[in-house]
């Protein structure tokens, strides 16, 4: 009964990340119509650097929705990795830190990047990505 009721959950919460999933990629295209529109707004000014900023700020963002997105469907410590390397990238490129700061997400991005390559074995990776097709 016990395990019944566990794997019933487990399928639940499958299903749940699967909507959430989908929900998270219909704001992505509304997202990205958004900013195709804003691209045509007459209205804006391109010598102005904070409209190249905004059209960042968005784009990034879709891409790091993109990539939860993945990270949701996958369940691999890889995607998480790739997640936290894309919103960390965006913070450093939207964002207008101290030498400090950058300093630190760049070190976060090279030890994000040396635990991808040396501390995951791709045969796990693999395994995992299978099991969830």
């Amino acid at each position: 009964m016990r395990k019944k009721i566990q794997d019933r959950i487990y399928n639940f919460s499958y299903i749940a990340e699967i909507v959430i999933s989908l929900i998270i990629f219909i704001i992505i295209a509304l997202g990205i119509a958004r900013v195709a529109m804003d691209l045509i707004n007459p209205d804006i000014s391109w010598n102005n650097a904070d409209a190249l900023g905004y059209f960042l700020n968005r784009l990034l963002m879709l891409a790091v929705a993109t990539e939860f997105i993945k990270m949701l469907c996958r369940h691999t410590a890889s995607s998480v990795i790739e997640v936290l390397l894309f919103a960390t990238a965006r913070q450093m490129i939207v964002e207008h830190y101290s030498p400090v700061e950058t300093l630190i997400s760049v070190v976060a991005i090279a030890c994000l990047f040396a635990t991808r390559k040396y501390l995951l074995r791709r045969s796990d990776e693999k395994e995992n990505e299978t099991d969830h097709l």
